[in-house]
């Protein structure tokens, strides 16, 4: 009898548990906590919030991402974006950065861009 009882006031706690668990107000509270995360996440990852920080998006005149100097020829036109507008800019000089101060993933990727331009190397046997 005594063995019945602890065990029926076990599941008794337990249905009690999952009840505050399942409650609408925690599950609301809790959605709303991840909603003011992916906020967070989405405002840190914002390109507006970059430029508000002091960046610059640069584009083509046909509105493509510049993300490589390779990219641009001298006396082109293009568009510089800022946080409180744009520039209509023409290339003057290019001077491409030296090769020990190129790093990161924007490196990586000029490189991949470059190699898709090219014709396969043939590979030796």
């Amino acid at each position: 009898m005594l063995l019945r009882l602890q065990s029926e006031r076990r599941q008794v706690e337990q249905c009690r548990e999952l009840l505050q668990r399942c409650h609408p107000s925690l599950i609301l509270e809790h959605h709303r906590e991840q909603l003011r995360q992916a906020r967070r996440l989405l405002r840190a990852l914002s390109p507006s919030h970059l430029l508000e920080r002091g960046f610059s998006l640069v584009r083509d005149r046909q509105g493509q991402l510049l993300r490589s100097v390779a990219a641009v020829n001298s006396d082109q036109e293009i568009v510089v974006q800022l946080a409180d507008g744009e520039l209509d800019a023409r290339v003057v000089r290019i001077r491409p950065a030296p090769l020990d101060c190129r790093h990161g993933q924007g490196e990586q990727r000029s490189r991949r861009q470059d190699r898709s331009r090219r014709p396969p190397t043939p590979r030796r046997a």
